[in-house]
C-alpha cells in the first residue's frame, strides 16, 4: 500500500512537471479536464478530445428487425464491474430468446472471472445463449461483429472513484456500438443518462438490479422499431458529429497554426 502511494505520489509530481512545458493537454471529456485544472494550475490550451470511432468505421444503416429476440453485445474489460452476473439473472427473467456475444480481455484485477459468467450462465441454462470470443480480433472485425448485433451493453459501476465518475465520453463503448446503428443500454448515472439517454440514443438501468436490466431489454425486444431507430439515430450522430476528425480538429488547427507560427 505504501509502495502504491509513493507511485502515485510520484505520478502526480511528473505530471505537474510535464505540463509546464506541454503545448497542449488532451482530455476525454470537460470532468476530467477540470479535475486536471484543479490539480495541476493549468488554464490555457486545454482541448477535450472524446474517444470516438473514424468516420470509415461507421457501419451501414440496420434493416428492420421484427422478430422477437434480441442480440446483445459487450468489448471491453471482462470483470464484474463491467460485466455484471445481473446481466444474465435479467435474461433469466424474460420469456424470450436473448443471445449475448462478448468480445473482451480479463485484467489481473479479474482473472478467471470468464469462467466464473459462464458458471452463472450454466446455473440459468443459459449457456447455449452465451458466447466469448476467445481471441483479440482487428480493430475493423471488432466492428464488423458489433454490426449484427441489436444493443450493446456500457454499464459502469455506481461508485464514488475518479475514474467511474467522470467516463462518459473517455469510454469507447458506447460510440463503438453507436457507429454500428445499436441501441445501447448504459448506467442510470447523470452524465450517461445526459448523454446518451436524454438524447434519444439507448436506455439506463440500474447495472446492480436486475429487475432494472430485464425492464429495458423487454422494451428493446417489445419495440423492434423503435430500437432500430434508436440505434440509427445514433449511427447519425457518429457520422456528423461523434467521429474522430471532428473531435481531432480544433487539435489540429492549434497544431497547424503553431507550427505556422515557429
Amino acid at each position: 500500500a505504501e509502495d502504491d502511494k509513493a507511485q502515485t505520489k510520484g505520478a502526480l509530481w511528473a505530471r505537474k512537471k510535464l505540463t509546464r512545458n506541454a503545448k497542449l493537454c488532451i482530455f476525454p471529456n470537460e470532468a476530467r479536464a477540470e479535475i486536471f485544472k484543479k490539480e495541476t494550475g493549468r488554464r490555457k490550451d486545454i482541448f477535450c478530445v472524446m474517444n470516438c470511432p473514424t468516420k470509415d468505421e461507421v457501419q451501414s444503416e440496420k434493416p428492420q428487425k421484427n422478430k422477437k429476440t434480441l442480440k446483445l453485445y459487450y468489448h471491453g474489460n471482462i470483470s464484474e464491474q463491467y460485466l455484471p452476473t445481473t446481466i444474465l439473472k435479467a435474461m433469466k427473467k424474460i420469456p424470450y430468446d436473448i443471445f449475448f456475444k462478448i468480445n473482451g480481455f480479463e485484467t489481473p484485477g479479474s482473472k478467471n472471472y470468464t469462467e466464473h459468467f459462464k458458471k452463472i450462465a450454466r446455473k440459468f441454462n443459459l449457456i447455449n445463449k452465451i458466447e466469448f470470443s476467445n481471441l483479440a480480433p482487428a480493430r475493423y472485425e471488432l466492428m464488423n461483429q458489433c454490426n449484427s448485433q441489436d444493443v450493446g451493453i456500457a454499464l459502469i459501476p455506481k461508485n464514488d472513484t475518479i475514474n467511474n465518475q467522470s467516463k462518459a465520453g473517455a469510454s469507447n463503448k458506447a460510440f463503438d456500438y453507436l457507429a454500428c446503428g445499436m441501441a445501447i443500454l448504459v448506467s442510470d448515472l447523470p452524465d450517461w443518462k445526459k448523454m446518451y439517454v436524454d438524447t434519444g440514443y439507448g436506455l439506463p438501468c440500474d447495472p446492480q438490479n436486475e429487475d432494472s436490466i430485464a425492464l429495458a431489454l423487454e422494451w428493446f425486444i417489445e419495440n423492434p422499431e423503435k430500437m432500430r431507430e434508436i440505434g440509427e439515430a445514433g449511427r447519425k450522430k457518429i457520422q456528423e458529429e461523434w467521429n474522430y476528425e471532428k473531435q481531432f480538429a480544433p487539435v489540429f488547427n492549434f497544431l497547424t497554426n503553431e507550427n505556422q507560427e515557429c
